[in-house]
Formats: structure tokens, C-alpha cells, sequence
């Protein structure tokens, strides 16, 4: 017996092959790990968009409510007066005003409701804050077609 017939033959082929099947699966999970950081990636960038547009809006919010009150004093908290974009004003009998200040940007807005308070120290009170969607319905009822001329 020879030493060559007493020893396993590995070929040339089998080693070929897994090496063509690692590079394979090394390529395959490369493509998944780019699309998992790219999906990841739009996501993360999708919560900042969303999170500084409302801060953004929180803000203007809270500007506008700062002007509300510097022109409720101003007039001793007569609310005909006052001249606030985005304040709106309604009054029942027997119960004190109420306003809804509403800051819009694109498809979103916060809502701020409250009532006036001319009895007490403070001037107003925030009721409720809130964010609102608004739809595309709301702004055109209708769809335009080929410049949407009749």
C-alpha cells in the first residue's frame, strides 16, 4: 500500500465550491445588513422630522399665548380687542369666554383651548392641548382635474 492510496483525496472542486457558497452568504448578509441600516436610517430621520415639527409648533403656540396675555392686559382683559392670529373667541351667557388658538404648519396643528378668567390673577387658562391632523378633504372638498378649469 502506498501513501498516496492510504490518505482521503480532497479534489480540487470541493474546496471551489465552499468557497463560491461562503462568499455567497457573506454577500447575502451584506445586502440584508445595508437594508436593515438604510431602513433604520429613514426611520430615525422620519422621528427627527416629526419631533422638531411639533417643538417648532409647541413653540409658536406658546408665543401666540404670550401675546394673548400681554393684550389681555393691555385692554384689562377685554378680549374684543385683541388682534392674535389664529385666536378665535366664543361667549355663552353665564359661563366665562372661551378662545382656540390653533398654529398650523403643512398637514399638522396644535390646538390650544381655553377660558378667559377676568375674577382671578391669572388673565386665561389652558383647558387642553393638543395635535391635530388636517386632511387634504378639509382644504379641497374636490379633486381638479386638468387644471380643474369647467
Amino acid at each position: 500500500m502506498s501513501r498516496s492510496e492510504s490518505q482521503p483525496r480532497i479534489g480540487v472542486g470541493i474546496p471551489s465550491v465552499l468557497m463560491v457558497l461562503v462568499v455567497l452568504a457573506m454577500a447575502a448578509l451584506c445586502m440584508l445588513s445595508y437594508s436593515s441600516a438604510t431602513s433604520t436610517e429613514s426611520m430615525t430621520q422620519r422621528n427627527v422630522d416629526v419631533a422638531s415639527g411639533y417643538y417648532r409648533l409647541s413653540a409658536e403656540v406658546q408665543e401666540r399665548l404670550a401675546q394673548l396675555d400681554e393684550q389681555l392686559a393691555a385692554n384689562q382683559g377685554d378680549y374684543s380687542a385683541v388682534t392674535v392670529d389664529g385666536v378665535q373667541f366664543s361667549s355663552e351667557e353665564g359661563k366665562d369666554p372661551s378662545f382656540l388658538l390653533t398654529v398650523r404648519e403643512g398637514e399638522k396643528s396644535i390646538v390650544a383651548e381655553g377660558i378667559l378668567t377676568p375674577d382671578q390673577p391669572l388673565r386665561y387658562r389652558v383647558l387642553a392641548y393638543y395635535t391635530q391632523n388636517v386632511s387634504a378633504e378639509e382644504e379641497a372638498p374636490y379633486l381638479e382635474l386638468m387644471g380643474g378649469q369647467d
